[in-house]
């Protein structure tokens, strides 16, 4: 659950946040702004090794003697065996804090096998002043793109603005962020308290800014998701071992009461299981990296070449070499249609969206996947072409005009192509009452997601063309 650097990652303003019992991966805060901290937060300055050691209160100080240099496994004069000098029952205080910092930071090293190179700022503010940064979930793309991306995927109708939906989500219950070289944690107890295993995770996002620098994340959706199941993989599996261990050899603060909001969950099941999507699958791939070479080399050699896409992550086996296809659609709008934007679904975003839409089954009413399944497994590539009605400049300037798409799909092969056509016919057929009004065109009447479909499939591609109206299909995008 965490964020990265946005400075160096180019993600958007953050590119992911800790937060209930997944991570947002594609959104992020639109306010850095820091407000004066209030009574009962703590901030650590970035902790200089070989530095003075914080008073006792319930624990003896550290054991170990600080060495002539900085090594793996050690931070601040803190090894990652030491006890802590801190009294967590009522919250940490800056000093406690710097300690807490320190010696995850001597965890995580030895976890990962790979060194700080700087000191890493942190401070747990409340819950109240996070809210007062103002800080809110957003994608850093034409709205309108937004817009019809997820109500292609049958995840957000027409009656509800997706930004917001996707604010619903994960606005209430961040628990920490990484950005600009600083952890934030937010606390929801009135004393500042830390989860060790999440500041673990951000800590990793630091030691991923210092060890590798830059790493292309895509333009799309799918390609940021792909780039995620290593960027957010990463922290994910180092803050599993870190939480085993402290079952076992380790020594750990209590976990502070988690926070959520499953009513927002369960509104937007799909818009949650779409971002959260690199934290579910990153590990596992970055597991099967680790597998290849034997330690954690094939992990570091990746960031100079992440995953382009949810295919890589969800099956290991396709990275490096399998890589999705350029698809492209030829415009052959009407001039009554303008394009506005392309984005790309993935086989990550296809599955949720049967999943959502009940095509994919459910062994329980959790809201989980582990998206793989063979009506979205034979992905290739895809695009999504978005367009906005021309509007009559004698027309009230308060309205918007309408919207349209053309999404395009290719598959591994002509059967796979049938399967997706076939899966979305049920879908379009079952899940929203479609009428089916000529060979290949439906119209869902009136509700969510009332509008035109038209889908043709020719060998391995499958192209569904949407408008307002039937007669409105050749009009964005003539047959």
């Amino acid at each position: 659950m965490s964020s990265i650097c946005p400075t160096r990652y180019g993600a958007v303003v953050l590119a992911a946040l800790c937060i209930l019992s997944g991570c947002n991966g594609l959104v992020g805060p639109t306010g850095t702004a820091t407000p004066s901290r209030t009574p009962g937060e703590a901030t650590a300055a970035p902790a200089t090794p070989g530095g003075s050691t914080p008073s006792t209160t319930t624990e003896r100080s550290p054991a170990s003697a600080t060495p002539a240099a900085d090594r793996l496994g050690w931070e601040a004069g803190y090894a990652a065996t030491d006890p802590l000098p801190v009294n967590a029952s009522d919250g940490l205080n800056a000093t406690e804090l710097n300690a807490t910092v320190a010696r995850t930071m001597a965890r995580v090293e030895l976890i990962r096998g790979l060194e700080f190179e700087e000191p890493v700022a942190a401070e747990v503010v409340s819950r109240e002043t996070f809210r007062e940064r103002n800080v809110r979930f957003v994608e850093r793309r034409d709205p309108r793109v937004t817009e019809a991306f997820w109500e292609a995927l049958f995840l957000v109708g027409e009656d509800e603005n997706a930004t917001g939906a996707i604010e619903s989500v994960f606005g209430g219950g961040v628990v920490g962020y990484y950005a600009d070289d600083r952890i934030v944690l937010v606390s929801d107890d009135a004393s500042p308290r830390v989860d060790t295993g999440t500041l673990a995770h951000e800590l990793v996002h630091a030691l991923q800014d210092q060890q590798f620098g830059g790493v292309d994340r895509g333009e799309t959706f799918d390609a940021r998701v792909g780039t995620q199941g290593l960027t957010e993989g990463d922290p994910v599996a180092v803050e599993r071992a870190y939480r085993e261990r402290c079952t076992g050899e380790w020594s750990c603060l209590s976990r502070p009461r988690p926070s959520s909001d499953a009513g927002a969950i369960a509104r937007h099941p799909g818009v949650y299981l779409a971002f959260v999507q690199p934290y579910a699958t990153g590990p596992a791939f970055v597991e099967a990296l680790r597998e290849r070479s034997g330690n954690w080399t094939a992990v570091n050699e990746a960031y100079a070449d992440p995953p382009r896409a949810s295919e890589q992550v969800i099956h290991p086996g396709a990275y490096p070499d399998e890589r999705p296809v350029n698809v492209t659609v030829p415009n052959r709008s009407g001039s009554n249609w303008t394009h506005i934007g392309n984005d790309t679904m993935g086989e990550g975003g296809i599955h949720v969206m049967f999943w959502a839409n009940g095509l994919v089954p459910r062994g329980d009413d959790s809201v989980s996947t582990d998206y793989e399944h063979p009506r979205s497994a034979g992905w290739d590539g895809d695009t999504l072409v978005v367009y906005e009605e021309t509007r009559d400049p004698d027309a009230d300037a308060g309205g918007e005009g309408e919207m349209a798409y053309v999404w395009r799909t290719v598959w591994e092969n002509g059967t796979e192509a049938q399967e997706f056509q076939r899966s979305y016919r049920a879908m379009l057929l079952v899940r929203h009452g479609a009428r089916e009004v000529a060979p290949g065109t439906y119209h869902t009447g009136n509700g969510t997601f009332g509008d035109a479909f038209r889908v043709v499939r020719r060998n391995e591609t499958v192209t569904v063309v949407n408008a307002p109206t039937v007669e409105a299909l050749p009009e964005v995008h003539a047959s």
